[in-house]
């Protein structure tokens, strides 16, 4: 069974803590938050530079996170060792990792992660029965509240109910952006600490980013029919035509440079690198541009051009030329 964020901390603060870990799912605040409470309980902040290292699975690493692991700590009981992106483990790497999960080293955390994980692999079915295991799952519907009370509490903040509904609207698509926009609710209303909704309506952008990297998300996967949606949906919300065309255009450069590197036989992290794509959203990209020819990239590029140019000078409505846009570029 695995451990909630709560159920962890509880552990942690009893001194319960384990020689494996496997931190797992898509929520990057969940992984980061379990990350940084096992850190701190096992590290001080004067010996963490010298006892906690990071390595990502499938990099032909493995062998160098076993070394890790047997190394000994310096001015302190114990190290910690992070093997982020394990669902990238292959059972070659299984084989030396092998031992030091069955006989842990009394002297180094292991921690793994996986935001994608692949429970029918091998190598995630040992971890999941080798690790203690944390989940990271995006929170259900009646979970979000708690979470904003909980991240409003640790802000000094309190929300109305109808605040908490509107926060809720707007900004619960993952807790990192939920956490931003308390924060930014903190930052923009102190000294005031009882948020209304009026408060949220001045300060939560009411357009979501993630209704603008959807649209981006949807074209990537040459999804016709849910970019209209999403164009759709940020239209009712009054977004600025040329700044969503800008993103796609990013998103389509971003996926033409996934392509070329993906040609060269570059790594993950080498992508990550070249694209400025943070690692935890790169297999995403990769997966979006196996679906395009180069050739039907390109095409796409040349057909932002002309609607660049076309919004920019046309008399004719903006919506008109996003959505040929989007018919010409995820048509097959």
């Amino acid at each position: 069974m695995s451990l909630n964020l709560q159920k962890l901390e509880k552990k942690l603060s009893g001194n319960q803590v384990s020689p494996v870990y496997f931190i797992m799912g898509p929520e990057v605040f969940l992984i980061r938050e379990s990350l940084r409470r096992i850190k701190s309980h096992v590290l001080s902040p004067e010996s963490a530079d010298f006892n906690y290292e990071t390595f990502r699975g499938g990099e032909g690493e493995v062998e160098r996170i076993y070394e890790a692991v047997e190394t000994l700590p310096v001015f302190s009981q114990k190290r910690m060792v992070v093997c982020e992106e394990a669902h990238r483990l292959k059972e070659a790497d299984w084989k030396i990792i092998k031992p030091i999960l069955e006989k842990p080293s009394d002297t180094c955390v292991l921690v793994f992660i996986s935001e994608a994980p692949d429970k029918r692999k091998k190598v995630i079915k040992e971890l999941l029965s080798c690790c203690e295991v944390v989940s990271a799952q995006t929170p259900g519907d009646k979970e979000w509240f708690t979470w904003l009370q909980w991240m409003g509490k640790r802000e000094g903040l309190s929300f109305s109910h109808s605040a908490a509904m509107l926060i809720k609207e707007y900004a619960c698509y993952d807790l990192l952006n939920l956490e931003t926009e308390v924060k930014k609710l903190k930052n923009f209303l102190a000294p005031k600490t009882n948020i209304s909704e009026e408060d949220v309506l001045k300060v939560v952008p009411r357009v979501r980013p993630e209704d603008v990297f959807a649209l981006s998300r949807a074209i990537g996967k040459r999804d016709m029919s849910a970019a209209l949606l999403c164009l759709a949906r940020l239209l009712e919300d009054n977004h600025n035509e040329v700044g969503a065309l800008a993103l796609i255009s990013r998103h389509i450069r971003i996926l033409v440079r996934i392509k070329e590197g993906i040609k060269r036989g570059h790594t993950e992290q080498t992508l990550c690198n070249k694209t400025g794509v943070p690692r935890f959203f790169i297999r995403g990209y990769i997966q979006e541009a196996d679906l395009w020819t180069e050739k039907k990239l390109i095409s796409a590029l040349e057909v932002l051009k002309e609607t660049d140019k076309a919004l920019k000078s046309s008399p004719v409505s903006a919506h008109i030329w996003l959505e040929n846009f989007i018919i010409k570029t995820c048509s097959v």
